[in-house]
């Protein structure tokens, strides 16, 4: 038979008997669910997904069109993932409490929590694990924030984004964006008439004043050209 250790349940003060093997226990008296760590119970809460997982792909289409990105890539099919954070009395940043997805950083989302419970939790739902330890400071929380992970195909290679279900913010790898060979072209095109004016200049015996003009006409030119021709062909 497991062993049992007497615990109190922070929240109303009744007492419990958790199995050191269960890592999220339900009060039977007030219904909160706790997290069991280093032989210490701990409130566990999450957030309502505000963003409905078919509205996910929108939101990180319109993140890839900020960085003009939006065309010549594929979405694949998100999946729910509840990532754990560590939450801490008058800091609003969350810190991280499994150790993957770096990119991740947050603040607590200006909505009212809920007793997370993962049985209830949508169907096909990740829960990832509490890897990491938190801090010092007293008044620590255990918090589950939903997120959908989206797979990216962009030139033949894949990328993952998460988009928070509670606030539809994203965030992601960078995508390194290769020059189109378009845009080398189009520079020589450009290099080739400016050399064909200055020999017709030189040939015309024009004056080094006007030279300077022209050269800084056809840099302005190119270089004021340039982002839009990259909004175009830059995928």
């Amino acid at each position: 038979m497991a062993e049992k250790t007497p615990f109190e349940c922070p929240q109303c003060g009744a007492a419990l008997s958790p199995r050191q093997a269960d890592c999220f226990i339900a009060c039977a008296h007030c219904g909160s669910s706790l997290f069991l760590d280093l032989d210490a119970l701990m409130p566990v809460a999450t957030y309502h997904a505000a963003i409905p997982m078919k509205e996910s792909p929108l939101h990180v289409r319109r993140h890839l069109a900020e960085l003009t990105l939006d065309k010549g890539v594929l979405l694949g099919e998100a999946e729910c993932l509840h990532i754990p954070f560590w939450e801490e009395k008058n800091n609003p940043q969350l810190q991280r409490a499994c150790a993957i997805f770096p990119e991740i950083s947050t603040n607590k989302p200006a909505v009212p929590r809920q007793i997370f419970l993962p049985e209830q939790q949508p169907p096909g739902s990740v829960i990832l694990e509490v890897d990491t330890q938190p801090g010092e400071s007293a008044g620590q929380r255990l918090i589950y924030i939903p997120f959908y992970r989206i797979p990216l195909t962009h030139r033949k290679k894949t990328y993952h984004f998460l988009c928070n279900a509670v606030n539809g913010s994203v965030c992601g790898p960078s995508i390194p964006r290769e020059p189109d060979p378009r845009i080398s072209r189009l520079f020589r095109l450009f290099a080739g008439i400016f050399m064909v004016i200055l020999a017709f200049d030189v040939a015309m015996d024009t004056p080094w004043v006007l030279l300077s003009l022209n050269a800084l006409f056809f840099l302005l030119a190119f270089q004021i050209s340039l982002p839009w021709i990259e909004s175009r062909l830059y995928r």
